[in-house]
C-alpha cells in the first residue's frame, strides 16, 4: 500500500517550493521601487516637443496645443560643458525695471563656493546683467543665488532652512519690481530690497547652463526644464499659480512671455518671439520623470 505524506509535510514542501520563489519576487519589486520605476510619472503621458505654444497674430495672443501642464518627454541634461545661447533680443525691460525668470532645476552636485553652474544667465563679460545659478555651501546641499544688475545675493545668506538638497527638482527663480527682488525656490519666497540703475541694461546674449561667452570651466551639471523669461513682475499669486502647473507649466502670463524654453527634446523657444537657443553637448533625459514629485 503506497504511504502518503502527511499533510503538514505537504504543506511544508510546498512553502519551500514556492516560499522562496515569492521572497525573490518581493524583494525585486521593493528594488524596483526603491528605483522610481513604479513612481506615477512613469506612466503619466508626455507631451512632444511643441506640443503646447504660444500663438501671437493681430487677433491677440493664446496658447495652443496640449497646454494643461502635461509632463515633457524630455528635459535637457548639462554635464559641466554643455550650455545654450539664445538670441540677444532676449531682455529684461529696461524701462519699468520689470522683470521675471524662472525654471525647473534638478543639480547633481553641490557647486561649493565660487564655483559656478549657471542655470539661465545675461551674458557676463566682467560684469553680468542678471543670472540665477546653485550655490553650494559645503554640506552636500545648494541655495539658489540670484543676481539682478549690481545687487546680488544668495538665500544661503538670510535662512539655511531655504537650502535645498541635491538630487531632486526645484522650482527656481526671481521677480524685479520697483526697486524690490523677490526670489523663489518651490514657491518660498524672500524679498530683498536692492539698489539698480534703470539705464545701465544692455542688451546681451543670454545663456542656459554657464554665465556667458559659453566657456565652461564650471558649468552647470544636473537637468534643466521649463525656462520662461517675462518682461513684466509676476504677482505672488501668478508664481503660486506657475508652481502647481508643475514642470509642464505653459506661462501664465502669454501677453509678457519674452522667452519659453520648455527644454523638451530642443532649445526652440515657443512663445512665438522666435528666440530659439543653439546647442551645445546638451543631451535630453527620457528617463527624468521618476525623480519628480508634482507640486
Amino acid at each position: 500500500m503506497e504511504r502518503r505524506a502527511p499533510k503538514s509535510q505537504s504543506a511544508m514542501e510546498y512553502l519551500m517550493t514556492y516560499g522562496w520563489a515569492i521572497l525573490i519576487i518581493a524583494v525585486v519589486l521593493a528594488i524596483l521601487f526603491q528605483l522610481g520605476v513604479f513612481s506615477g510619472g512613469n506612466f503619466t503621458p508626455k507631451a512632444q516637443a511643441g506640443a503646447c505654444q504660444v500663438q501671437k497674430t493681430s487677433a491677440g495672443v493664446s496658447l495652443e496645443g496640449e497646454c494643461q501642464g502635461q509632463l515633457p518627454e524630455y528635459v535637457a541634461r548639462f554635464n559641466g560643458n554643455s550650455y545654450a545661447s539664445v538670441p540677444s533680443s532676449v531682455t529684461p525691460d529696461g524701462i519699468t525695471n520689470a522683470f521675471s525668470v524662472f525654471a525647473w532645476v534638478y543639480a547633481n552636485t553641490n557647486p561649493g563656493g565660487d564655483t559656478h553652474g549657471d542655470v539661465i544667465a545675461q551674458k557676463c563679460n566682467g560684469a553680468c546683467t542678471w543670472f540665477v545659478e546653485p550655490y553650494g555651501n559645503g554640506a552636500g546641499r545648494a541655495s539658489p543665488s540670484f543676481y539682478y544688475n549690481g545687487a546680488s545675493f544668495a538665500w544661503n545668506t538670510y535662512s539655511t532652512v531655504l537650502n535645498f538638497p541635491l538630487g531632486q527638482w526645484e522650482f527656481v527663480g526671481f521677480v524685479v519690481n520697483g526697486g524690490t527682488i523677490t526670489a523663489y525656490a518651490d514657491n518660498n519666497n524672500y524679498p530683498v530690497s536692492a539698489s539698480y540703475t534703470t539705464n545701465s541694461i544692455a542688451v546681451f546674449p543670454t545663456w542656459i547652463g554657464t554665465r556667458g561667452d559659453g566657456i565652461c570651466g564650471s558649468c552647470f551639471i544636473g537637468d534643466i526644464a521649463d525656462v520662461q523669461v517675462y518682461n513684466t513682475s509676476l504677482s505672488q499669486n501668478e508664481v503660486n499659480s506657475l508652481y502647481l502647473e508643475g514642470i509642464g507649466g505653459a506661462p501664465i502670463r502669454p501677453q509678457n512671455i519674452t522667452a519659453w524654453w520648455p527644454l523638451n527634446g530642443n532649445a526652440n523657444d515657443y512663445s512665438g518671439n522666435n528666440n530659439n537657443g543653439q546647442l551645445n553637448s546638451i543631451s535630453f533625459n527620457s528617463s527624468w520623470s521618476s525623480s519628480y514629485t508634482a507640486p
